[in-house]
């Protein structure tokens, strides 16, 4: 790792000795152990993962991989996929949902849904097999950022005994914080956001389970929305955006950074009611 020898001591000591590790540790968990700020600890990580990127092999495909929970999808992290209107958000988050769902049985599936326009009948359209009951997915209607501070805050002191958490999904962050971005200061708007990314990175940590959390994106689907409010959020990033040559696909690609996008390998998919559909 391409990192100052102070820090590289540091995350020795703590048993990080290689990208790999580095990669896996969430932000969190870097900033608390080696004693740096977020800033520093997301600049070290747009760099190594940039540099480390194809031995590393960490693929967008493997998000779709049915052989797998997750794919490339790690516990202990935020992940965040924003695009703009129609490139399929909610859509891929449903398709995450039911499979986990189908691969973990013995888990939970959150789903808080922010725009009300999520139903089991859509979710069932993504069913992996004809048993599939959905009866470890959990929906809960979030509509104004409090609430949605209060339900992870309970989230966080559930009980370890009861059911593990497979993953937590969402959608859409972006609905959340609009409304209070008019109406709030500034400082208070940060707080209340802090206070959610905070409860979110703790379910991860605890749960050991990714998080996902949908975003808009402006600047012609070059961008996540809410600018600073989300600066630094999310350990990984993906963005979502119609693909220019070919009509009805889109195209999924790993950020390191604002308008930095890892130009390869990137995923070509289509995307329908019932089904992803990954292009080779």
């Amino acid at each position: 790792m391409n990192l100052p020898e102070d820090v590289v001591k540091k995350l020795k000591d703590v048993n990080v000795a290689s990208a790999h590790d580095f990669l896996n540790c969430s932000v969190s968990t870097l900033v608390q152990r080696c004693g740096l700020n977020c800033d520093q600890v997301m600049k070290m990580k747009r760099n190594v993962f940039k540099e480390t990127f194809e031995a590393l092999k960490l693929r967008p495909e493997t998000i779709f991989e049915s052989d797998l929970a997750f794919g490339s999808l790690k516990g202990n992290h935020l992940y965040e996929f924003y695009g703009g209107p129609g490139t399929g958000k909610t859509q891929l988050c449903l398709y995450l949902a039911a499979r986990i769902s189908h691969v973990e049985p013995n888990g939970k599936v959150l789903y808080l849904d922010t725009k009300n326009d999520l139903s089991y009948g859509r979710l069932k359209a993504f069913a992996q097999s004809e048993e599939q009951s959905f009866g470890n997915v959990l929906v809960s209607k979030v509509f104004d950022i409090h609430q949605a501070i209060q339900l992870t805050l309970k989230l966080c002191e559930e009980n370890q005994e009861s059911p593990s958490i497979s993953i937590l999904i969402l959608d859409n962050i972006t609905s959340l914080i609009l409304p209070i971005v008019d109406e709030d200061e500034v400082t208070d708007i940060f707080s209340h956001i802090g206070e959610l990314i905070g409860n979110l990175k703790e379910i991860s940590s605890r749960q050991n389970c990714p998080v996902i959390m949908t975003n808009n994106a402006i600047k012609n689907g070059t961008c996540p929305a809410l600018g600073k409010f989300l600066e630094n959020a999310a350990d990984v990033q993906f963005s979502i955006q119609h693909d220019q040559e070919e009509v009805g696909s889109r195209l999924l690609k790993l950020c390191y950074g604002p308008y930095q996008f890892l130009q390869e390998p990137f995923l070509q998919f289509t995307i329908s009611k019932t089904n992803i559909q990954v292009k080779k």
